[in-house]
Order: structure tokens, then C-alpha cells, then sequence
């Protein structure tokens, strides 16, 4: 605790912003080389197992467990989940009520250990970042080093996550749920996965629709038609239909339907988040143009629909935190797009995609830190 408050009060002083901002920048450099020559070497580890893969990359997970997990009045949501997790037997009664008896459980747990209020995020880090070394176990390539790097820069939840705590454990395990699905072709499993987050955050249940598309084998013309219906809804269209079906089955919402946060998104935003659909439209080119085997285009598919769902609820604050959820679903296309640049030896198209992506998530850190 007491070096949590020294990071923070260096943080607040005069260099302490630039110094974050630097660690930021580091941590990123760091994370996608490493993570580079732990693939890269990860063929010479007899077994194979996920302990092995865990261990392997430790230098990584635990780096980003020091930084995520030492936040001290970091992030908007901090004060209010300090003062939750210091106070666990008194919120317990409202997150049970609400549905969400995981994290009750976990906080309740936590709370009788005599575990430092501190240790709380430390905890719910480790749920997160264990999880995302798990999705990159199951890609099974070695190119997953790409997925640290849009990790980090292109859906930039490792910064954002800070804000948002109970929601971004539930999308890491959801994103996890549904990669697994491929390997296990259990629907309990996933059921099972999905009911454990939304244990903690009741958003994961709005990813249950993907269930009914998992075996949608749709082609490249029909990814066009989803991102050009996204698109229309994200510049042109009318949300009241989403809005009734919210109000009606997604009680987790409808307060802030009702509130003043339920205010359309500014022409200027919406359109900034259009810079990356090129990229988009470009993996969509290549993987009808490539043949690729058959779970990186389960991977592509459910990644098109996630950016879809993403990209048609930008224009209300609201439903774009809904369109959150699949936050990190959504780079899974841009994930497979690399891989075959950089399998195939696309060396132009690899490095422009990477430094335009790059650039952009140093210009928001640095700019907007």
C-alpha cells in the first residue's frame, strides 16, 4: 500500500505524468518484443502445456500485474471500488441482488482472509491477464506475439482498464469462452464460462446471441454487408429499436437509458473510430484472397461480427459501452490480417498496418495521456 501511495504521489507531481506516460510506452516496447522471442522459442519446450506457456511468459504478465495492480487513485471507477472492496460485507447484499454472485463471492472471500484492500485489484488483474495468456495459448500460433501488440495499441484495453474494473474481467472471459469453444465444442463449457462472468459483470450476458452464430460459415461479401450495416447504424441510424429491447430484457441498462449519460456521441468521435475500418475491409481482401485453415476463420468471423456490433453502437455513449463487451473479439480480424502479411512475407502492407496502428496508440497515450 505504502508504495502504491509513493507511485501516486509521484504520479501527481510535475514529472510524475510524463513518467507514466513513459512506462506506458516501455511497457508496450517490452511486451511485444518479449513476447516476440517467447514465441519465437516456444517450439523447443517439450510438452507444450499451459504451465509451461504461462511460465514462459512471466516477464510480461507480471509487469503489467505491477502496473495494473499498483493503481492508486488511477482510473475514475478507483475510489468507488476502494471503497467497495474495504466494505465488502456492506456492498455484498447490492452485487447479489444485482446477479452478479461471483465477484460477491470473491470480495466476501478476500474480505475474510484479512487480504489488503490494495490486493483486491491485484486479484482481479490476475483473473484478466491469465485469461489473455490462455486466449494466446489457444491461438496456437506463433505469430500470437501480434496479438500483445493489438493488445496493447489497437483495442488499448490494458490502459483503459483501469476504469471499469468488473467489466473488463467479464470481457476477458468471454473473449477466452468463445476462442475455447472451437477447441472444446462444448456448449456447456461456454454456457459455464459465460455464467462465471457474468458472475462478476452482468454485460457477458449480452454476448450469449453469439452462440446462435458460432457455425454461421459466412463469406467475405456477407463480412462486407455486416461492416457496411455497422457503418450506417454508427453514422445514420435510429437505436430505438436496440433501445426497447434493452429497457425490456437487459435490466442492467435501462438506468442509464433513462439517465442523462444516454446522449449521442459527438460527430468527431464517431468518426475517429472510422480511421481503423480500412484495415478492416483490407482483412477482409486477404482472407478471401489466402487460404487459411479453418479456426483462424472461426476467429475472423467472430471477430467481423464483434467489430460490427462495435462500430454499429458508436454513435450513443450508452450502447457503445454495451459494444465494449467485445472490445477484444474485435481485433481478432486485424490479429489474422497480420499473421498472413507477415506469414506471407507482405512485408509493406505488415509494417505500414503496424506503425499506422502504433502511431496512433502513442499519439492517444502521449497526447491524451
Amino acid at each position: 500500500s505504502c508504495y502504491c501511495k509513493s507511485l501516486y504521489i509521484f504520479y501527481r507531481s510535475g514529472y510524475g505524468t510524463n513518467v507514466a506516460i513513459m512506462i506506458f510506452f516501455l511497457t508496450f516496447v517490452f511486451s511485444v518484443v518479449c513476447s516476440y522471442f517467447a514465441q519465437k522459442y516456444w517450439g523447443q519446450i517439450s510438452g507444450h502445456s499451459f504451465t509451461a506457456y504461462l511460465l514462459l511468459y512471466s516477464p510480461v504478465w507480471v509487469l503489467w500485474l505491477l502496473i495494473c495492480g499498483s493503481q492508486y487513485e488511477v482510473g475514475t471507477d478507483y475510489v468507488a471500488y476502494y471503497e467497495i472492496f474495504s466494505n465488502a460485507e456492506s456492498y455484498s447484499h447490492f452485487y447479489l441482488a444485482k446477479g452478479e454472485w461471483l465477484f460477491t463471492l470473491i470480495i466476501l472471500s478476500l474480505h475474510k482472509l484479512g487480504i489488503s484492500t490494495q490486493l483486491f485489484f491485484a486479484f482481479f488483474y490476475s483473473i484478466n491477464f491469465l485469461c489473455l495468456i490462455g486466449i494466446m495459448y489457444l491461438l496456437k500460433d506463433r505469430s500470437a506475439w501480434l496479438f500483445v501488440f493489438l493488445f496493447i495499441a489497437f483495442s488499448t484495453v490494458f490502459n483503459n482498464q483501469l476504469n471499469g474494473l468488473r467489466q473488463y474481467t467479464a470481457i476477458y472471459i468471454v473473449t477466452f469462452a468463445y476462442i475455447c469453444y472451437y477447441h472444446k465444442r462444448s456448449l456447456p463449457l461456454l454456457l459455464i464460462q459465460i455464467v462465471l462472468a457474468g458472475g462478476i459483470h452482468l454485460s457477458a450476458y449480452l454476448t450469449l446471441p453469439f452462440i446462435f452464430v458460432l457455425k454461421w460459415k459466412f463469406k467475405s461479401k456477407t463480412s462486407l454487408i455486416l461492416l457496411a450495416i455497422a457503418s450506417y447504424f454508427a453514422l445514420f441510424g435510429n437505436l430505438g429499436v436496440f433501445n426497447d429491447f434493452i429497457t425490456t430484457y437487459v435490466p442492467l441498462y435501462k438506468a442509464y437509458l433513462e439517465s442523462d449519460f444516454n446522449t449521442s456521441n459527438s460527430s468527431s468521435i464517431i468518426l475517429t473510430k472510422f480511421i481503423f475500418l480500412p484495415i478492416y475491409l483490407y482483412a477482409v481482401k486477404l482472407v478471401k484472397t489466402n487460404h487459411i485453415n479453418d479456426f483462424d476463420l472461426y476467429v475472423f468471423r467472430i471477430g467481423i461480427l464483434g467489430y460490427a456490433i462495435r462500430l454499429a453502437f458508436l454513435g450513443n455513449m450508452i450502447f457503445n459501452r454495451v459494444g465494449q463487451t467485445f472490445v477484444l473479439i474485435s481485433i481478432l480480424p486485424v490479429y489474422i490480417a497480420l499473421k498472413i502479411m507477415y506469414s506471407k512475407n507482405k512485408l509493406t502492407p505488415f509494417i505500414l498496418t503496424t506503425s499506422f496502428i502504433a502511431f496512433f496508440y502513442l499519439l492517444k497515450t502521449i497526447a491524451f495521456p
